[in-house]
């Protein structure tokens, strides 16, 4: 009765392979067709600055890609400084279950904002590294965490914040001091009271308008081609649909 059980038995749902991982490599070969042995600048134009070296000491099938994406909505006023920060939060906390798969390829991504703009970092073993940044760009404007998700974030923002009270008394010094020194930071005191009057939609709008017109500033090392590294940065424009930033515009 036991073998025909085992015969007949129903295979729990609950008990599946994973969908396959398009960012596993497929090949390790190291790259060896760029000539240079210093940096060199592979984009040099209005859009901006892309630094790239391939490397040639190391030799292990890995790579680090990253961008600094210019903008003058992130810095032009408390308001906006408050929201780049917040639209990173969500949009990390929108993309956690796709980034998932990118732990077990070996790959990592980073976002960030800071006074001149939003910073992108991708790193890892290096065959899909060119196409994952890509992928990583197309998802910038996509805004997709509930309501109750972003209450999340605002309360810990807030916590935070109150945090910063109770922290050493060096520390909270260097935090003035850098602000002073900063010609183009802003105190949290200026921020900090227009966080609850912001809504998510406020930042699905900020996501929108952030990279309307926009410059590079970026530096890629390891085993990496350096045509893809070109071809990330005209994906960049076509994908944001962006109009170059003026030399005037971009932050020191």
């Amino acid at each position: 009765d036991q073998i025909k059980a085992w015969e007949n038995a129903v295979v729990d749902p609950a008990l599946f392979y994973p969908a396959p991982n398009a960012y596993i490599p497929d090949a390790l070969t190291l790259m060896s067709n760029d000539p240079h042995t210093t940096p060199d600048k592979v984009v040099d134009d209005d859009r901006g600055i892309f630094w790239f070296m391939q490397d040639k000491d190391i030799k292990l099938p890995k790579a680090n890609i990253n961008l600094l994406i210019f903008s003058d909505q992130v810095n032009s006023s408390p308001r906006t400084f408050l929201l780049a920060d917040l639209y990173v939060n969500v949009l990390k906390k929108g993309l956690e279950k796709w980034l998932t798969p990118f732990a077990y390829a070996g790959l990592g991504v980073e976002l960030g904002s800071s006074e001149r703009g939003i910073d992108l970092s991708v790193g890892g073993y290096s065959p899909k590294l060119p196409q994952l940044m890509k992928d990583v760009v197309d998802r910038l404007k996509k805004i997709t965490i509930t309501d109750k998700e972003f209450d999340a974030i605002k309360t810990n923002y807030q916590r935070s914040f109150d945090n910063f009270e109770l922290k050493k008394a060096t520390s909270q010094a260097a935090y003035h001091s850098d602000v002073i020194l900063s010609k183009n930071s802003f105190h949290r005191d200026s921020y900090v009271p227009l966080l609850n009057s912001i809504t998510l939609d406020d930042v699905k709008i900020f996501a929108s308008e952030v990279y309307q017109k926009i410059a590079v500033e970026g530096v890629a090392y390891g085993n990496l081609d350096p045509q893809d590294m070109k071809g990330i940065i005209d994906h960049l424009y076509t994908s944001l649909q962006s109009q170059i930033l003026p030399v005037e515009k971009r932050q020191d």
